[in-house]
């Protein structure tokens, strides 16, 4: 049989135990009703107390999930901290487990850096943890009652020794999650000193595991991520994204003390729990710099470089980051960079602000489409020498007013829903899809391949460019708009990464287009032709007041004539080449060049324009030609027959008219009989008019023959036949040059 003296002895020591847990309960439960917000220094005392073999003397601390305690140990004779679950935790099952996980994991560390555990009992009726007494404050405490902010030298070394304590814990797999001042706590390096005003006077220990996770086992629910302490919390804590949370979650708190050391604030601080959470899921934090000068460059970068709110823009690893700061101490460069421009764009992008800033952008861009359509059309069509119609101003328009004008209206309905929050998210992709295909499509008009709606833009290749560039500009940057537009970036309900990675994809797509368009136009005229030599001499015309003269050359509307010259543009402008009677051959500019136009007088007000419908490029060679035979008007290109747009211009109303068809019979007139040639102006009365031609003249060839009826290879160099009237071969340093066929004289004017 059992010692009955044994048996009540065990008796006794259990009721002792089980009054010392409600007297210990009853305790802390008065504490937290009378004591819930800060506890005073030296908090208080509570002897005669007793857990396990310890002797509780007074109240130092209040954990996540407990109070802490100063207490005696008799067997060793020393001072311990013991900490034992609030009441409340006591009561809840699976917060009493974190509790025994913060055992767990502090039993797993053993670290200079880090309080050590000493024991623990997790099988009482109020179950603790016994670890190492650190007698200083902690540093909560510590910037509470001085001086702050901090000496930056002192604020840099505490925080490089704690990162390295922090990199161990991550070593050992053991993310903290709740790093904070109060958790950091100072051990005097001297215990008899009263004077410890400079942090240089401690070593710092990280203690309260509370809401450590085990990387490779603990799992915690997204809920449970939201605990903590906020002003100190990463953004992916703050929006319990549990998948982002790791180690750079600490790197994150660690940048924060050392920010609040700095500054004297903590990063995010506002005046309530749920206005640091707004500041810490939309803002950015103010560059440290801002708040205190003497910091340098590189210190700034550090810490903001911990601050960034994609994880994984912060340091890999706390290692680096303690080794960055043992770099600023003593002098050396760090190697941890500033941000990029993209990366400095993506954070700029991620606040609130930047939602409504770019929603007005949409709409300002908008809003200057609907007034640029009809003010551009109207300044076009007061310009001198404009070419369109007043039909095809009022189909512009019409156009604008039907199509292009609601599309805008739209665009700014849509911004203003999604500036509100009040729009889908297939609303936002529409939107954002639309504009993107708007500013492709614009930008393939202006490159010429997409043939405008307007006849009036397929003649006037210039204006086309221009208006469908800027056109496109400003869809690529209502794209950019929308793109960082997209408020649920900020809710829980995030994109996921393959919808991130499609939207980066999807904006580039417009830039992609305008490299591809040069790069296939040069590929295309690598498989052309090689460009032709041209003839060996030639005369420079400088656009301005260069022109040549040819007196007395006569026109015979009854025969058949061909006109054709060789010429190098030095630019895309429009000039004349050479003009007999009611004909002249001229270039217009367009938007890979030039383009061959041949005007023909068909009485004395009206004009026919035909425009050559392929461009050449300026500064090559060119041969141009024109056949006019009973009617058939033939254009070629460097010996190619040309398509043509044909206009007709009214000198009277100052209007051009486009037109399907040239008459028939197509009938030129002697307006001028016994009229000049001019070489590099239409007008001799105006040598100074702006329709000069710049560039190279080598040969100028009239014939009364239809000379070229299909494809043909130019002479370098043309030579005299039966139906040549006149030939010339034109020299620079000439002044008067006489023709090949020795019947006329050519007088070179500048």
């Amino acid at each position: 049989m059992p010692d009955q003296n044994q048996v009540k002895h065990d008796d006794e020591e259990a009721r002792s135990n089980q009054i010392d847990a409600a007297d210990v309960i009853r305790r802390l439960d008065n504490l937290w009703n009378n004591q819930p917000n800060h506890l005073p220094v030296p908090l208080s005392p509570v002897s005669g107390s007793t857990v396990g073999r310890y002797e509780l003397e007074r109240i130092i601390g209040r954990g996540a999930f407990g109070i802490v305690y100063k207490a005696y140990d008799p067997e060793l004779d020393r001072s311990v901290a013991v900490k034992i679950p609030r009441p409340d935790i006591l009561l809840d099952s699976d917060r009493l487990k974190r509790f025994e996980g913060e055992v767990q994991t502090s039993a797993r560390l053993d670290h200079p850096g880090i309080v050590p555990l000493f024991e623990a009992d997790l099988s009482r009726a109020v179950p603790y943890m016994a670890s190492a007494y650190c007698p200083g404050p902690n540093l909560q405490q510590w910037m509470d009652e001085s001086r702050i902010p901090c000496e930056i030298e002192s604020a840099v070394a505490l925080i490089e020794k704690v990162a390295r304590a922090v990199h161990y814990a991550h070593e050992n797999d053991v993310v903290h999650r709740d790093l904070k001042p109060a958790n950091i706590l100072l051990v005097p390096n001297d215990l008899e000193s009263s004077e410890m005003a400079s942090l240089n006077d401690y070593q710092p220990r990280l203690t309260d595991f509370g809401l450590a996770q085990i990387t490779h086992g603990l799992h915690e629910s997204q809920s449970s991520l939201i605990i903590g302490t906020p002003l100190y919390m990463s953004p992916e804590q703050a929006e319990s994204r549990s998948e982002d949370v790791g180690p750079r979650s600490d790197i994150f708190g660690l940048g924060a003390i050392l920010y609040h050391l700095l500054t004297g604030a903590a990063p995010f601080a506002a005046q309530n729990y749920a206005a640091v959470l707004i500041r810490l899921r939309e803002e950015s934090p103010v560059p440290v710099s801002k708040l205190r000068r003497e910091v340098d460059t590189d210190l700034e970068t550090v810490c903001m470089k911990c601050l960034q709110r994609d994880p994984s823009d912060r340091y890999a690893s706390a290692r680096l980051l303690a080794e960055d700061l043992t770099r600023i101490v003593h002098r050396q460069p760090i190697l941890g960079r500033r941000l990029s421009l993209l990366q400095r764009v993506r954070r700029w992008s991620m606040q609130s602000p930047r939602i409504h800033e770019a929603s007005v952008l949409i709409i300002v861009l908008a809003i200057l489409r609907l007034l640029f359509g009809p003010g551009g059309v109207t300044m076009v069509a007061i310009s001198p020498g404009a070419s369109i119609s007043n039909a095809e101003i009022a189909d512009t328009l019409a156009v604008q007013l039907l199509l292009t004008g609601p599309v805008d209206v739209w665009f700014i309905w849509a911004a203003r829903r999604n500036q509100t929050k009040r729009s889908s998210r297939g609303l936002y992709w529409i939107a954002f899809l639309a504009a993107l295909l708007l500013c492709a499509f614009t930008s393939l008009v202006a490159a010429g391949v997409i043939p405008p709606i307007m006849k009036w833009y397929q003649r006037s290749n210039g204006a086309r460019v221009l208006i469908f560039s800027i056109v496109a500009l400003t869809f690529y940057f209502q794209s950019l708009a929308w793109y960082f537009a997209d408020w649920t970036r900020l809710t829980q309900n995030r994109l996921s990464t393959p919808w991130r990675v499609l939207k980066r994809l999807l904006i580039l797509m417009p830039i992609a287009v305008a490299i591809s368009v040069p790069c296939v136009r040069y590929l295309s005229r690598l498989s052309e032709p090689t460009a032709l030599a041209g003839p060996a001499l030639s005369t420079q015309l400088d656009g301005i007041d260069d022109f040549l003269t040819i007196e007395n050359v006569g026109f015979d509307a009854d025969l058949p004539i061909t006109l054709e010259a060789w010429i190098q543009p030095n630019k895309s402008h429009r000039g004349a080449i050479v003009s007999h009677g009611p004909i002249s051959l001229t270039v217009i500019a367009s938007g890979d060049g030039n383009r061959f136009r041949v005007h023909v007088n068909i009485s004395g007000t009206r004009i026919y324009m035909l425009d050559a419908r392929e461009s050449f490029e300026v500064n090559r060679w060119t041969h141009v030609a024109m056949t006019l035979q009973q009617g058939d008007l033939r254009m070629y290109v460097n010996g190619r027959h040309q398509e043509f747009d044909i206009a007709q211009y009214d000198t009277e109303s100052n209007q051009a008219t486009p037109i399907t068809n040239r008459p028939t019979p197509f009938i030129v007139s002697d307006l001028w009989p016994g009229s000049q040639l001019l070489i590099g102006n239409i007008l001799q009365a105006d040598p100074t008019a702006r329709f000069n031609f710049s560039g190279r003249i080598g040969e100028v060839r009239l014939s009364r023959t239809q000379h070229y009826f299909e494809d043909f290879q130019p002479e370098l160099n043309l030579t005299e036949d039966s139906g040549t009237v006149l030939l010339l071969h034109l020299r620079d340093n000439q002044d008067r040059i006489r023709d090949a066929t020795d019947r006329f004289e050519a007088e070179l004017r500048r």
